[in-house]
């Protein structure tokens, strides 16, 4: 990681940094396809909408990623009409009010986090923040590939480095 940062840094321009970086970020061995648990202390659901509202310490789990938030949305799969069996799945989770994720050794935070389930993509927005051991990279949104174990920092990025630090 640390020479990953070191390496951009050294080699791109400054303005560069300012428009995107890319860091990875998760546990390497991350199951995308696991089952998705979610705790909260409410939960409003509207079936016509497919739409489930958790409030209260709410708490999504994926594996060995975890995501904390005030409040998620959660989008269910549309059933489709030309069959009688029922569709099992989630579409997309949306977070809001503050969230902090975890994954592996990675923590992000951000005031939004989108997670849409085809793309395997979290975007987290306004104030992001991935953090790894002590080193730290900040943007106004951060793209985390869950699937790849990578993210991409946009909006004037800024990355604080130790030295000694392994990852």
């Amino acid at each position: 990681m640390i020479r990953l940062l070191c390496a951009v840094m050294l080699l791109s321009p400054v303005p560069a940094l300012s428009q995107g970086m890319s860091t990875s970020f998760g546990a390497k061995d991350q199951d995308t396809n696991a089952p998705i648990e979610v705790t909260a202390e409410r939960l409003e659901v509207n079936d016509n909408s497919r739409v489930a509202v958790f409030t209260g310490e709410v708490v999504v789990t994926q594996d060995q990623t975890v995501l904390h938030a005030p409040r998620v949305e959660v989008t269910y799969v549309e059933d489709n009409p030309d069959t009688v069996e029922v569709e099992d799945g989630i579409e997309r989770v949306f977070a809001s009010g503050g969230v902090r994720m975890f994954s592996g050794d990675d923590a992000a935070e951000g005031q939004t986090a989108d997670y849409v389930l085809s793309s395997e993509i979290v975007v987290m927005k306004g104030d992001a923040l991935i953090r790894q051991g002590r080193n730290v990279v900040t943007g106004e949104t951060a793209d985390i590939n869950l699937a790849q174990n990578t993210a991409l920092m946009r909006g004037r990025v800024r990355t604080i480095i130790n030295p000694g630090e392994s990852k």
